[in-house]
């Protein structure tokens, strides 16, 4: 036999270790490529957001300096409406104080209806610790189903 002389057992040990190694680096390869794609489909659903943004204010969508539209582009970014842009800032300034009113006014309401709730549970007697604990509601049930039945005999003495 010529060497280098390789044994079986050695031959099939490294043959494991570049098996796992090669699963490893497929692993990576495959989470940078669902990397890859969420990456690219965030992009597509940002510039989407931004250019509906931007037809929303009458603003042409910014291009690639690269593309022969840019100037046209310029020329209508000059055109802003600073009027339309503060009045739409006045507008998301009054809805958010409306917002912050109404989950006060909803507080308040959750707030006196707790108070209710409670004084009506003490004038029930629902806040006794014998209801707390659930002492034997079912002995002082009226109406039984028939697969309640009492663990001890009615009129059996014991």
């Amino acid at each position: 036999m010529g060497w280098p002389f390789v044994w079986r057992k050695t031959a099939e040990a490294n043959e494991q270790v570049w098996k796992s190694e090669a699963g490893r680096q497929r692993k990576r390869a495959e989470g940078a490529e669902r990397i890859a794609r969420t990456e690219v489909a965030n992009r597509r659903s940002i510039a989407e957001l931004y250019a509906a943004l931007c037809d929303s204010h009458g603003l042409p969508v910014p291009v690639d300096p690269d593309q022969p539209g840019r100037q046209h582009a310029e020329q209508a970014m000059a055109a802003f409406d600073e009027a339309q842009a503060r009045k739409a800032a006045d507008r998301i300034a009054l809805l958010q104080e409306g917002v912050a009113k109404a989950r006060e006014e909803a507080a308040a309401e959750r707030r006196r209806a707790d108070g209710l709730q409670k004084q009506l549970d003490d004038a029930l007697g629902l806040n006794s610790p014998a209801v707390a604990a659930g002492d034997a509601w079912q002995q002082r049930r009226e109406t039984r189903m028939e697969f309640d039945q009492p663990t001890v005999k009615e009129g059996s003495g014991s």
